[in-house]
């Protein structure tokens, strides 16, 4: 679309013209005209005014209510192709994202409204760390991939009743594979997740090509195909066999969590589909989708189906990624993979596939045999100590199995399995039990007087053990749906109590797990430090009004920090900054944690 000319008359033309090209409703039209006049009043917008344009009719359109059939329901958004509006004001991705935040910081947009905004940027770039995952995957299993662009859409008749072509099926499986995704739509930006579930699609789409027989599909150096697989008289298996494992050999991957995936979550999709007929084939082995008469019915419906729910949803279409011109349109045109890399970076902390999966296993090495209960040394530890079953019931195992449920909801809302949610509780669990027995152990080698009832006497104390813990294990998968400070809210935590417990912890797993996680946590730390302790409902303001902010003149650095004990520590931080020096409880060291709870 050509530049309209800078005057009030021209740049209404230019923006009716693009609301009657998307079919945009007269109230979002209406709305989006009279943002932008009032933005271009008060504002001097640089750069092509059509990438103005382009952030006034998102916002327009995305915070429509658009009625259904259904007698009083109503739908967010006005179902306006973002990727559509993007091409027709000429426009990148990377472009656009960069201009929406300024137009929302001019617009004075809400918070949940820029939540939306970081979260589509935020999936934008795990889906393009996965895509740029897939096709060296993809050309492991298949041969025959050409160097042409992959043109989306290919509506050739002549061919229907000619077998599909590797560049039909690389195409079939990334369009497969964002329709899945889309049924993950409150995890779809969670990195480990979506990877595992890319090998469940490429397990599946390998499975379709070996029981058909696809010789000319399939990569006769597949580390996943049998030895006689080229023999004329190679007889087909029952069932195909499952390659999983062998991806994640080849490409980073967690094989226990991805086979996880695909039994109970993939298998569950593609039953979901196959029933509503979405996919033609085989319903009961979920086969036959490549064969003659399938492939493109099942080609048409899947584009159809991603194409419905982009709108539904007003994100970007992932399939731009197929396109002849997806450099163009993405914005990383004549850019290197370095550079690309840094782009994504660019968009916030987005820990590479590799680097997750890193975390994840010495994670999973870790609690290794571990079960979600405490050890047999901690019981004993407790025996020694006095602390009789009764206690060990309702002061440790109960609460954290109540922690463990609520942890359990909030998967729940990230559409995860049953198993999924089951494996990662067991998780959190079996980590909190380790990182609580060494924290007892070193509490006890210090202070050796001290009675193990005062320590399990503090719930709040345990709680955020227990929560961060579970921030752990949640950095591990790469759950950015859940991320922090999300975990606080979960369970109703205070960033102050939960400030005091990370070094502990970090002292607890610090030779144990990976070093991304170790840092993950004292990012945390200064995010608490700079920002969430000193909202308006935080402890700390109790905190300063029992005692005044110290004078500068007694701020100072511990001269042998490590001197303290654990109790210590929770209830008095190191001063080893001033602002830390604010978190100071003015406790005599011989009194209880529980006046922490006050």
């Amino acid at each position: 679309m050509s530049k309209p000319e800078d005057n009030d008359e021209n740049w209404i033309a230019a923006l009716d013209n693009l609301c009657s090209q998307l079919n945009v409703d007269p109230v979002a039209a209406k709305k989006s005209k009279q943002s932008f006049a009032e933005i271009r009043r008060n504002f001097t917008l640089d750069g092509d005014v059509l990438h103005w344009m382009a952030c006034a009719l998102y916002v327009a359109c995305r915070t429509a209510i658009t009625p259904t059939v259904e007698t009083g329901k109503a739908v967010a958004g006005n179902c306006v192709s973002l990727t559509r509006l993007l091409r027709l004001c000429n426009i990148s991705l990377i472009q656009f994202f960069n201009k929406i935040k300024n137009w929302m910081d001019m617009t004075l947009m809400p918070a949940d409204f820029k939540d939306r905004i970081g979260r589509l940027e935020h999936k934008f770039a795990v889906s393009t760390v996965l895509f740029r995952k897939f096709q060296p995957l993809f050309q492991e299993i298949f041969s025959g991939l050409t160097t042409e662009p992959v043109k989306s859409n290919s509506k050739s008749k002549k061919q229907k009743l000619q077998p599909c072509t590797t560049n039909a099926v690389f195409e079939f499986t990334w369009c497969l594979y964002v329709s899945v995704k889309g049924e993950f739509h409150n995890s779809a930006d969670d990195l480990v997740d979506m990877y595992h579930l890319l090998l469940s699609c490429l397990d599946f789409m390998f499975a379709n090509a070996f029981m058909s027989r696809r010789i000319d599909l399939l990569n006769p150096s597949f580390k996943g195909l049998p030895s006689k697989w080229l023999n004329d008289d190679f007889e087909l298996p029952e069932n195909p066999p499952c390659i999983v494992s062998v991806l994640c050999e080849i490409k980073d991957g967690l094989a226990v969590e991805a086979n996880t995936m695909k039994e109970y979550s993939w298998k569950r999709v593609m039953k979901s589909f196959f029933d509503k007929k979405l996919l033609k084939g085989n319903s009961e082995t979920q086969l036959g989708i490549l064969d003659i008469g399938n492939f493109d019915l099942n080609q048409k419906s899947l584009n159809n189906l991603y194409e419905t729910y982009v709108l539904s949803v007003g994100e970007f279409d992932e399939r731009i990624f197929l396109g002849e011109h997806a450099q163009e349109q993405i914005g990383t045109k004549k850019v290197s993979g370095d550079e690309i890399s840094q782009v994504i970076a660019n968009f916030g902390p987005l820990t590479p596939v590799s680097e997750a999966t890193n975390s994840l296993g010495r994670l999973a090495k870790f609690l290794h045999q571990c079960r979600p209960q405490p050890s047999s040394a901690l019981l004993r530890l407790f025996s020694e100590y006095g602390v009789s079953e009764e206690t060990i019931t309702k002061k440790v195992i109960e609460p954290c199995n109540m922690w463990s449920e609520q942890f359990g909801n909030s998967l729940k809302e990230c559409d995860c399995s049953a198993e999924t949610i089951r494996f990662r509780c067991n998780m959190v669990t079996c980590l909190y039990y380790k990182v609580f027995e060494h924290i007892i152990r070193e509490e006890h080698r210090k202070k050796p007087q001290v009675s193990l009832q005062i320590l399990l006497s503090q719930e709040t104390y345990q709680l955020t053990v227990f929560a961060c813990c579970t921030e752990v294990v949640l950095h591990s998968y790469g759950v950015h749906s859940l991320r922090f400070p999300r975990v606080l809210q979960i369970f109703g935590l205070s960033a102050f109590h939960f400030y005091k417990i990370i070094e502990l912890v970090v002292k607890a797993i610090v030779d144990k797990l990976s070093r991304d996680v170790i840092k993950h946590l004292n990012a945390v730390e200064e995010q608490v430090l700079e920002s969430l302790v000193w909202k308006s409902d935080s402890p700390l303001w109790d905190q300063l009004s029992r005692s005044p902010v110290p004078p500068s003149s007694k701020v100072y650095v511990h001269d042998s920090p490590n001197a303290k004990n654990t109790i210590d520590r929770y209830i008095t931080p190191m001063a080893d900054q001033a602002k830390k020096q604010l978190f100071k409880d003015n406790l005599i060291q011989s009194q209880s944690m529980m006046q922490l709870n006050q």
